[in-house]
């Protein structure tokens, strides 16, 4: 293992694991955007089509969320024990994740199919929005199942050194999505149920190319017979939880900013949900890149962090970050610049309203995006190193406890204005809370081979 790239090579692995996941995660933005915008486009229902569209994210995000927290735990822990040379303990982490993230799957199937009217209800919908959304979910749960494996299967392939193929799943997973998007919304005139469904299959198709790591014999990790272990189970959710609560944090977040604006909105509330979802689909962009960024550091923490290499996890921060920050000014300057134009492709109404609540949101909303992208890195660092407690409560912090405290403040005195504000106040003082643990990782690091060298 000491022969691996990822520990003797760090800023070439840095290049082709970051780069790859960033390629990765753009292309998952990417179909995101694109279905949000055929969806907005249906005609004559367009505009209630993305509402019911916004509405149903949260359960999105929790479906999202469970194969986050398995993938990227077991991953993470599956790379630990290759790093100390612990194959049986490595296979038995990878087949303990996909029986349970398969049961999770087939549950997640069976509320979405029985009760969705129930599941939309409690998001928030109401009137005709209600048919518009029960439509959406229930086409979505018909692939859950394969949904939540494929979050798993790409954390696998991905930290089992082939992340190339890992990004080739994803990516033309996304396109299938978007070309089939297309063509079931318009030529076929299956509308929302069209979006919803071709979002489903894409997954499908992604488990399928992966297929190919198991068909070509270069995988490293292969069921065998179940054995589950707590102690095990126990570090894979403390490992995926920070990532998990990410993107469960962003679908209560979604949630309470939506009861919130439809109730500051009144009347016009669906005009002004329609104006976050143009901002938190911008924003999607963005935190999918600095998470891709962080799922590219991830394997190489994991890995140098079992193999006792600390200067290495070192260069890795101070790249992961530095990297982080130049897209985040990349995206806050391009969205700023070109926000008309991208207001314009959700606004098929052509409400001068909204796009005027629209402006203002991208302005505003998007400051969060520095501070996030540091936060971010900074959760797959503690995640990786032994501080899963540090990563927990960055995450905590950024995804749940402030925005939604911020949110409910800001909201009562400066309205919608407020909501657009909450993020980067949010994101702002968790990093404050960040560099102080970061500081603190660092002291116990230096004291610790301090003792190493007395010894």
């Amino acid at each position: 293992m000491l022969n691996d790239d990822r520990i003797n090579k760090i800023g070439k692995s840095f290049a082709k694991f970051v780069s790859l996941n960033i390629l990765s995660m753009l292309a998952m933005s990417f179909y995101i955007l694109a279905d949000t915008i055929f969806v907005a486009n249906i005609p004559d229902i367009g505009a209630d089509c993305l509402t019911a569209l916004q509405l149903v994210l949260p359960f999105f995000s929790l479906l999202n969320g469970v194969g986050v927290l398995l993938g990227v735990g077991g991953a993470t822990l599956y790379s630990v024990a290759k790093g100390a040379g612990d194959d049986e303990r490595a296979n038995r982490i990878f087949t303990q994740v996909m029986i349970i993230g398969g049961v999770l799957g087939a549950l997640f199937t069976i509320l979405g199919l029985t009760i969705p009217t129930q599941i939309v209800s409690m998001l928030g919908a109401k009137g005709e929005i209600v048919a518009l959304a029960v439509t959406y979910l229930k086409a979505l749960s018909i692939c859950n199942l394969p949904f939540v494996v494929n979050h798993i299967m790409l954390a696998f392939v991905r930290n089992d050194n082939a992340p190339r193929l890992a990004m080739t799943a994803v990516v033309v997973s996304s396109l299938f999505n978007v070309l089939l998007d297309w063509i079931l919304i318009f030529p076929c005139g299956l509308g929302i149920f069209g979006a919803s469904f071709a979002t489903g299959l894409a997954s499908v198709v992604s488990l399928i190319i992966m297929s190919w790591h198991f068909i070509r014999r270069k995988n490293n990790f292969r069921f065998q017979r179940p054995s589950f272990h707590f102690k095990d189970i126990r570090f894979t959710l403390a490992a995926g939880f920070p990532s998990m609560l990410a993107e469960l944090s962003n679908g209560i977040v979604i949630l309470v900013f939506n009861m919130l604006i439809l109730k500051i909105g009144g009347e016009n509330g669906g005009i002004a949900i329609n104006a976050y979802s143009v901002t938190a689909n911008l924003a999607l962009i963005a935190m999918f890149t600095f998470n891709g960024i962080s799922q590219g550091t991830q394997p190489l923490f994991s890995i140098n962090y079992g193999a006792g290499k600390k200067d290495n996890i070192r260069k890795i921060m101070l790249y992961g970050c530095a990297t982080a920050l130049g897209m985040a000014t990349l995206y806050y300057v391009s969205f700023f610049l070109g926000r008309d134009g991208l207001i314009k492709l959700f606004n098929n109404a052509g409400s001068v309203e909204m796009a005027e609540i629209a402006r203002e949101a991208i302005v505003l909303y998007n400051i969060a995006y520095f501070a996030a992208a540091l936060n971010i890195v900074a959760t797959a660092l503690f995640a990786t190193n032994g501080k899963p407690m540090f990563s927990f409560i960055i995450s905590i912090l950024r995804g749940l406890a402030l925005p939604l405290g911020l949110a409910f403040l800001l909201s009562s005195t400066l309205e919608l204005k407020g909501i657009w504000l909450t993020m980067p106040i949010a994101e702002f003082i968790t990093l404050f809370v960040s560099i102080i643990l970061l500081v603190i990782h660092q002291l116990k690091d230096r004291k610790d081979r301090r003792v190493e060298c007395q010894d």
